[in-house]
């Protein structure tokens, strides 16, 4: 909830607390960093999701190929993400929008989430352990599967909160620098991925200790945040949510939608569209066209040294994914200042520089020089569409419902 200056009533939520509110407009120096700070604190939670994220793409292929997973469904087994992504968040959105407990619409399907996705998280990890040995690999191994493509429906389940918690809390002027401090978030949270993995993460039989510290580390951003944050409860709905509604609601509101908000979803379609052109082939792109490698010594036209080459590629990308994601988090501060300061005036030439300059990288991967150097430049440099693409469109959208006062923009 935010505040402004025509109104300074009180108001309270669960056991008499005082609202979390932001001031729209604060006048003094003081005011203002107290406004950043507490857009801050709605925005930490996203250092946890990320971390998990980056946990779950850097570790579960070797897992489940040890358990006997084929090459075929190692790569085909990632197709549950956006399926579970499709289905689980617009009925947890629409859910927690039309939720009125008395701890408010967000936090109880966050805090719920967390629950779920420590179970699933700890049941995918220890399947090994639950059904130890090689005779028993194809149960570990149906075990592990199972929750995999429950894990990535969990995640969306305090990830759609999360979102909309910037968009509830803060004021239509202040959207925009909550989303690029999440983003920012999210680049941390995708550095303290990287360093766990590097130091917990030796050989598939780590993925326990990987995935509970990470688990502990969103405990330690969620409950927190969720204990000082007091939402406003919804009052009772006269008309109950259908678990259908957000399906339904998306195509016959299509045609309601203002043109807007419609190019607005158009651009991230092919926004998304570019990203995963590049994401899911980015390693071996790297191990392959960038350093000369291949990935089979036995095959024909290979050798061990370009199997070595191969091996380079991969540990050349994991570490662009710490530099790109430290210079998300520099550039999402930046913009966070700069947006919030008012020092840049025009949201929109901001992101739609960033969506050229991701155009360009990718135009580039696919037809410039496939050098080491160039392959490091376009991998770092893709840190600044995704700070655009996960931060301008949300924050678009958010501020145009909190001035629409709607609640399933």
């Amino acid at each position: 909830m935010y505040s402004s200056d025509e109104s300074q009533e009180v108001t309270r939520g669960f056991m008499g607390r005082k609202v979390f509110t932001i001031e729209e407009k604060p006048v003094t120096h003081k005011g203002k960093l107290v406004s950043i700070l507490k857009l801050a604190v709605l925005a930490f939670p996203w250092i946890g999701i990320q971390s998990i994220w980056q946990a779950e793409f850097s570790s579960t292929t070797p897992y489940l190929q040890q358990l006997g997973l084929s090459a075929f469904w190692s790569s085909n087994i990632w197709i549950s993400g956006p399926i579970a992504g499709f289905l689980v968040a617009p009925v947890i959105g629409s859910l927690s929008d039309a939720t009125t407990s008395v701890l408010g619409r967000r936090r109880p399907w966050m805090l719920g989430g967390l629950l779920f996705l420590g179970f699933v998280s700890m049941m995918l990890a220890s399947s090994n352990k639950i059904f130890p040995g090689e005779e028993n690999k194809p149960k570990a191994l149906a075990v592990a599967a199972t929750f995999f493509c429950l894990m990535d429906g969990s995640i969306n389940i305090i990830q759609t909160p999360t979102r909309a918690f910037i968009a509830d809390m803060a004021p239509p002027s202040k959207q925009l620098t909550g989303q690029l401090l999440a983003s920012m978030f999210q680049g941390l949270g995708a550095l303290l991925g990287f360093g766990l993995h590097k130091h917990l993460y030796k050989d598939s039989s780590d993925v326990f200790w990987l995935f509970t510290t990470v688990f502990l580390v969103n405990v330690a951003v969620f409950v927190p945040v969720c204990a000082y944050v007091t939402e406003t409860p919804l009052k009772k709905l006269e008309e109950k949510v259908s678990i259908c509604k957000p399906f339904t609601n998306v195509f016959t509101n299509i045609g309601k939608m203002s043109l807007s908000l419609l190019k607005i979803g158009l651009v991230q379609v092919f926004s998304w569209i570019a990203l995963f052109s590049y994401w899911p082939i980015a390693s071996t792109w790297m191990a392959i066209s960038v350093k000369g490698g291949c990935p089979d010594a036995n095959a024909p036209g290979c050798s061990p040294e370009r199997k070595a080459l191969y091996e380079e590629g991969l540990q050349l990308y994991a570490s662009c994914g710490i530099y790109t994601s430290a210079f998300q988090v520099v550039l999402s501060f930046i913009l966070s200042y700069v947006m919030y300061f008012g020092i840049i005036k025009k949201a929109r030439y901001v992101y739609a520089l960033g969506l050229l300059i991701g155009g360009i990288m990718n135009i580039l991967g696919k037809f410039g020089p496939q050098t080491e150097t160039m392959g490091v430049a376009i991998a770092i440099m893709l840190a600044i569409p995704v700070s655009v693409i996960n931060s301008f469109p949300f924050a678009i959208v958010g501020r145009y419902n909190s001035e629409q006062g709607g609640l399933d923009t």
